[in-house]
C-alpha cells in the first residue's frame, strides 16, 4: 500500500494509508512544527521549530537519529523543508538561525555547516536570518538561499562555496536544465545560470499596481509545467511566464487568496486557497 504521511503544527506525526485514510500509526513530537516534513527512501524527515531535524523509520515512526542546533527567539512563519538525496547520503536543512547544514543521511551525523548571513548586512531592516525557502541538492551541488542577501552554491561533498550572489527570498528556487529561477523578496524574478552564477535577467513583478495596491501582496513560486513559469500572487492572480526572457504572457485571477505556492503533479496544476479550497487546473 501507499503511505500518506501528516505532520500537525504541535507535533504529531501521522502515517495513513493513502488509498482509504485508515490510520497505520502515530506518534507525538512534543514539540512545535511548522514545516511539511520529506521522505527520503525509508526516512521520514521532520525539522521542528525549534531548530530539532528528527527522522523517523516511514514504517513505523521510531527515530533514527536527532539533531539539535541554536534557536531563534524571532523567527519567520514557516520554514524550510529539508532536502534529501538518497544516492548522495545526504541530508541538508536550513534553520531559522541562519545556519544551513548537512548530515549523513544514514547515521546523522554533521558534514558541514553554512552560515547564510551577509557579513555587508550588519544590520538588515528585517533583523532575522531565519531560512524559509528550502535548500536543493542538485547534482553535486548544494542550493540555498536565506532571507540575508545570500544565495550560495556549494559542493555537497564538503559545503565549500562554488559562487554566490547577493540575493533574498523566502520562496524554493526552481531549477530547470542548466537554470534557475528566483522570486526575490524584491518581486523580481530572476534568471541564473546554475554552473557559474551569473544572472541571465531580472523582470520586476507586481509593477501593474501602485505602491498603495501593492502593499500587503506576495508572491509564491515559481513552478515550471508546460514549458511556462508559474508565480501566484496572494490577492489571487497567477501569472504564466516565458522563462527566456520573464515576459508575463498572460495571468489570471482565481478571486481568491493564494498564500502558497502551487503544485504540479500528473499533467495538473493545484492551487490551495486561504479558505482551504482546492482548484485544479488541467
Amino acid at each position: 500500500y501507499v503511505i500518506a504521511f501528516a505532520v500537525t503544527g504541535f507535533g504529531s506525526v501521522i502515517a495513513l494509508d493513502a488509498k482509504d485514510g485508515k490510520q497505520i500509526w502515530r506518534i507525538d513530537l512534543n514539540t512545535l512544527v511548522r514545516t511539511s516534513p520529506s521522505i527520503c527512501s525509508d526516512k521520514l524527515i521532520i525539522q521542528t521549530l525549534d531548530n530539532k531535524l528528527i527522522v523517523l523509520n516511514t514504517t513505523d515512526g521510531s527515530e533514527r537519529f536527532k539533531y539539535n542546533t541554536s534557536s531563534e527567539d524571532t523567527i519567520l512563519a514557516g520554514g524550510a523543508v529539508p532536502a534529501c538525496s538518497n544516492e548522495k547520503g545526504i541530508i541538508v536543512a536550513g534553520f531559522s538561525n541562519g545556519q544551513v547544514e548537512a548530515f549523513n543521511a544514514d547515521l546523522g551525523y554533521p558534514l558541514w555547516t553554512v552560515n547564510l548571513v551577509n557579513p555587508k548586512n550588519g544590520s538588515l531592516n528585517t533583523n532575522i536570518n531565519a531560512i524559509k525557502a528550502s535548500p536543493i541538492i542538485d547534482g553535486d551541488i548544494v542550493y540555498a538561499i536565506g532571507n540575508n542577501d545570500m544565495l550560495i552554491a556549494t559542493d555537497y561533498r564538503t559545503g565549500e562555496t562554488i559562487w554566490s550572489q547577493e540575493i533574498s527570498s523566502t520562496n524554493t528556487p526552481w531549477i530547470a536544465g542548466k537554470y534557475m529561477y528566483i522570486i526575490s523578496d524584491n518581486n523580481d524574478l530572476i534568471c541564473i545560470d546554475k554552473i557559474s552564477g551569473e544572472i541571465i535577467y531580472g523582470v520586476k513583478l507586481l509593477t501593474e499596481y501602485d505602491l498603495k495596491e501593492k502593499n500587503g501582496i506576495y508572491l509564491s513560486g515559481p513552478i515550471m509545467t508546460n514549458g511556462k513559469l508559474l508565480v501566484t500572487a496572494s490577492n489571487g492572480v497567477v501569472y504564466a511566464i516565458s522563462p527566456y526572457d520573464g515576459t508575463i504572457e498572460h495571468k489570471i485571477d482565481l478571486k481568491e487568496e493564494l498564500p502558497y505556492s502551487p503544485i504540479s503533479a500528473n499533467n495538473s496544476v493545484v492551487f490551495a486557497t486561504s479558505k482551504a479550497n482546492l482548484i485544479v487546473y488541467k
